[in-house]
């Protein structure tokens, strides 16, 4: 296992960050990716990601400026009269978004001559089709027939067959500092606790019989 590389998207989020967990635990250098796409709450995810990468002793962290995404396409995550619930859930998804920074992830993996990246897709999450089994088995193609590098980088997401109850189980084996994380589409201060994410994570924690260290607010949900 010594001197295998990973190249991690970290979001800041809880699923990103027990994915990095994960890998350095089975010996894994790691880099990081974090990417700023006009997401509302993409200044505390900056944070969250910087925190997370100093704890895990990442060798280089990049935060990649991809503003013009948000010029492009419509999503809930950027538009900030858009408040997120588990009515429009369906707002939550970025057009082809996983697609765009697993490709910066590759292209720097290759140049690096790391041997993975990661990921932190996993099962409950349907309302983004690029977080799916499906699609990541077909993007290891992508990396096999679209890239130099032999054997191909992999592409690794721990997580893809599971649900957030079972990432939240893992991080705690994995003494992962969930304080350290961000979920929240809509908040920057205090998390909403109403939002999908928010919502998940919440029901994630609880199935665990964990608390969550994060404090949550009221936030007054349009019907």
């Amino acid at each position: 296992m010594a001197g295998r590389r990973a190249v991690c998207l970290l979001s800041g989020g809880l699923d990103s960050t027990v994915t990095a967990a994960v890998l350095a635990d089975e010996g894994y250098q790691l880099y990081g990716l974090t990417f700023l796409y006009g997401q509302k709450t993409q200044e505390k995810e900056e944070a969250c990601a910087r925190q997370v990468a100093v704890h895990f002793g990442v060798i280089e962290h990049r935060v990649v400026d991809l503003s013009w995404l948000k010029e492009l396409v419509r999503s809930g995550l950027t538009d900030l009269k858009t408040l997120i619930t588990y009515d429009n859930r369906a707002l939550a998804y970025v057009p082809f978004r996983n697609t765009i920074f697993l490709g910066v992830g590759v292209a720097w993996a290759e140049s690096l001559g790391a041997n993975a990246v990661a990921i932190g897709s996993h099962r409950s999450d349907v309302v983004c089709p690029d977080n799916s089994p499906e699609y990541v088995h077909a993007f290891q193609e992508v990396i096999r027939i679209g890239t130099v590098a032999r054997p191909p980088i992999e592409l690794v997401a721990p997580f893809v067959h599971s649900r957030k109850a079972e990432v939240v189980r893992r991080g705690h084996e994995l003494n992962v500092p969930f304080r350290l994380t961000w979920t929240c589409f809509n908040s920057v201060d205090i998390a909403c606790g109403q939002c999908t994410n928010c919502l998940d994570r919440r029901a994630a924690f609880a199935a665990c019989g964990k608390r969550d260290p994060l404090p949550y607010a009221t936030i007054a949900v349009p019907r």
